[in-house]
């Protein structure tokens, strides 16, 4: 099988032409660029067929860049992991090292966790309300998570184009999927850490998906874990390293994201709440 010619793809949106220097499709120069001195650079192939393009977004654990399948021919998103407070990149530009000051057994834990956590959410991810997960691999001193590439927007802006609020059935419906997806991660020990309406993809047909794994973590609710909030939909245990976080902790997120859904609005960060609880019900 013939993988893609790599100079054909552009590496902002990962289509495919013949043209040479503009992408006809998203108008842009398909050199694509380097975002973030730590990122891999635009045109990156790991295990030898997925392309690595402009970054998506990144967080205290990860980098998340468009890609492409060169062998399968489809775009992907791949989450890296990066703990930026443990590694850096280097001069290969491909490598990630672990930083002097950090135990590198506590790295290679942390990484070892990561991708065990990676094999439960795509053991998972045959259902409904969860990013479909197509390939896992170790590479670059680090774990690779290829997922499916997702285009149609967040539910953040699916609630803006829809008037700026949705009604209390409406909303409800449309979480039902990531609802019932939760439940089964949670039995499995698992909770996602970082949900709001960023982390929440809206599909084609209308479904969402819960996105944005890079902060979940395989706890039992006794393990004091770091710092990894989103403001407005965090707990309060999110804020100390030694809150007590488990389902619990996502089932706040996932109630103050219904809440933004109804109202159109973040409900006030927890932490406030505890001293000033002034949130309408």
């Amino acid at each position: 099988m013939e993988i893609t010619e790599v100079g054909k793809i552009c590496l902002r949106c990962m289509k495919t032409s013949d043209d040479v220097g503009i992408c006809p499709f998203c108008g842009r120069e398909k050199s694509g660029q380097l975002t973030w001195s730590k990122a891999l650079a635009p045109g990156t192939v790991l295990n030898n067929k997925i392309l690595i393009g402009n970054i998506l977004g990144k967080g205290g654990y990860g980098i998340t860049y468009i890609g492409y399948d060169m062998l399968l021919e489809y775009r992907v998103a791949i989450k890296e992991f990066f703990p930026d407070e443990m590694v850096d990149r280097a001069e290969d530009g491909k490598t990630v090292l672990v930083l002097d000051e950090v135990n590198g057994e506590e790295y290679q834990k942390e990484t070892t966790a990561y991708l065990r956590e990676a094999r439960v959410l795509a053991e998972y991810s045959k259902f409904p309300g969860i990013v479909a997960i197509k390939d896992l691999f170790y590479e670059n001193n680090t774990g690779y998570l290829i997922m499916e590439f997702l285009e149609n927007g967040t539910l953040r802006k699916y609630i803006d184009a829809h008037g700026g609020w949705l009604g209390v059935e409406e909303s409800l419906e449309l979480m039902e999927p990531v609802i019932s997806i939760l439940g089964r991660l949670h039995q499995s020990g698992l909770i996602h850490r970082d949900i709001s309406p960023d982390n929440i993809m809206v599909l084609k047909n209308g479904t969402l998906v819960l996105v944005d794994f890079g902060a979940s973590k395989d706890v039992d609710g006794s393990h004091s874990l770091s710092v990894v909030l989103k403001p407005h939909y965090a707990p309060e245990e999110q804020y100390r390293t030694k809150g007590k976080q488990g389902a619990w902790t996502d089932i706040y997120a996932l109630a103050a994201t219904i809440y933004h859904c109804i109202t159109g609005e973040a409900p006030d960060e927890s932490i406030q709440r505890l001293y000033e609880d002034e949130l309408q019900s």
